[in-house]
């Protein structure tokens, strides 16, 4: 396969993949704890902040964070990219807005946005931790 055939398909498989995954928590969160606040989108962008996080702790060290390697353009551009959803964040934070639950969902988009950009950086830390580890005990 060509490089640029390769990436397209990579991101293709890692997106149907993410998708996926995204809808099973969303809908397993609305049947066992109901639809009147998003946490399955919540779970999913946070959970999904760490993992592109921890992610690129990873990929920094091991491939000098090339964003051409295969395993980065399937695992961040379509796994992640797909299971991860800003339009889904939007939509909910307006619905609950329109139903008169203003204080809901200003708590969503905070928790969201600054939960996100907590959990990339304890994924980043832990990713680096890691693979940090594992080359001492290469190392030594």
């Amino acid at each position: 396969m060509m490089p640029g055939l390769l990436s397209w398909t990579l991101v293709l498989a890692g997106g149907a993949l993410g998708a996926i995954v995204r809808v099973a928590i969303t809908r397993f969160f609305v049947r066992h704890q109901g639809s009147d606040f998003p946490r399955g989108t919540l779970v999913v962008n946070l959970s999904g902040a760490f993992v592109v996080g921890l992610l690129a702790g990873v990929m920094f060290i091991w491939s000098r964070w090339d964003p051409t390697d295969p395993a980065f353009v399937f695992l961040v551009h379509g796994l992640v990219g797909s299971y991860t959803t800003v339009s889904s964040l939007s939509l909910e934070w307006l619905l609950l807005l329109r139903a008169g639950r203003a204080r809901a969902a200003w708590a969503y988009l905070a928790a969201t946005v600054i939960g996100g950009m907590v959990l990339v950086l304890l994924g980043l830390l832990l990713g680096l931790t890691v693979v940090a580890r594992a080359l001492m005990q290469v190392v030594s």
